[in-house]
């Protein structure tokens, strides 16, 4: 079931933050994603997000800026399972545009939006960790 976020899920949803970027970046250092940690608690209140729950927890979560997808996160022990998936559709239910920014390093997740419909249409660099960056959108036919 696809809701949206309440405060009292705040520290599973920074949990599945922080154990998703270590695992999906393994390209960064995990002090990096854990030196982040006081300022995602703040801003994630700030973003629209919404949350996946299955059998009463929380496996993940999507965050929106308007039509701009901030990140979909899933739970390692929760991956590949449709969840991601589940959270983009809703997504795409509600703008008819989106727009992302992906590492290129990130394989998986760069195959999952170029599955789900998504171009590539920028490439730049993330200065803060010298990786490239993919800018990809989507948009209803």
């Amino acid at each position: 079931m696809i809701t949206k976020f309440k405060n009292e899920d705040l520290r599973d949803v920074v949990d599945i933050w922080l154990q998703s970027n270590i695992t999906a970046h393994h390209f960064i250092s995990e002090n990096y994603w854990k030196s982040m940690l006081p300022e995602v608690e703040t801003m994630l209140p700030m973003a629209t997000l919404y949350v996946n729950i299955v059998d009463g927890k929380i496996v993940g979560f999507i965050g929106l800026d308007d039509n701009h997808i901030e990140g979909i996160f899933i739970h390692p022990d929760h991956q590949s399972k449709g969840y991601g998936k589940d959270l983009l559709e809703y997504a795409k239910n509600i703008y008819s545009t989106l727009t992302l920014n992906v590492y290129d390093k990130n394989v998986r997740a760069k195959k999952f939006y170029l599955r789900e419909n998504f171009e590539i249409v920028e490439e730049s660099m993330d200065l803060i960790n010298n990786e490239k960056d993919l800018v990809m959108t989507w948009s209803k036919i």
